[in-house]
């Protein structure tokens, strides 16, 4: 054989064997470990895959989204981030919330100001919200009356720097 009768191309074609079988083998496997699960949140639909050897329930991931949808949905006026676009004062005590502070200020930062948390009365005049549009997209006048309560992020950034929240969630930018 040739590869016997050069040393150097058995040395080449030994890794390589070994690496094509493992890929081979791999590959045979099927995904019977894997587990999928549906749904709805945030006014969309999910479709999760989890592969290996996870202890993952639906019932685990309906619980997450639940509380996360405490805390982020802008289409629960119960939710956590509702409340801090409202009227009312929210301490950031929910380590998603804080999480979220801290992201939307550092987004702030990256964007030069393009991301725009204070932007809720905007987005709830337009009906992107809680509640109906208020504001029709061709009524200039009224979009300059809404923008007088946009774009001071004093308060906001303040809210973020002070969150003490430990949040099991982690986004990196």
């Amino acid at each position: 054989m040739i590869l016997v009768d050069n040393l150097f191309n058995l040395r080449k074609a030994a890794p390589a064997a070994f690496f094509g079988t493992l890929l081979f083998v791999a590959g045979c496997q099927g995904p019977e470990n894997a587990l999928y699960f549906e749904g709805e949140a945030q006014a969309t639909t999910f479709h999760i895959t989890v592969y290996g050897d996870a202890r993952v329930e639906a019932t685990d991931i309906q619980r997450w989204l639940a509380d996360y949808n405490h805390v982020a949905s802008p289409w629960d006026s119960t939710s956590l981030i509702s409340a801090l676009n409202g009227p009312d004062v929210v301490a950031p005590d929910h380590p998603y919330l804080c999480e979220m502070l801290k992201i939307g200020r550092e987004l702030y930062r990256m964007t030069d100001g393009a991301l725009d948390p204070t932007l809720g009365p905007v987005i709830e005049a337009w009906g992107f919200g809680v509640g109906p549009a208020t504001l029709n997209p061709q009524d200039t006048a009224g979009l300059h009356e809404v923008m007088k309560s946009v774009g001071d992020t004093t308060w906001w950034f303040q809210l973020a720097h002070d969150c003490t929240g430990h949040s099991s969630m982690k986004m990196y930018l």
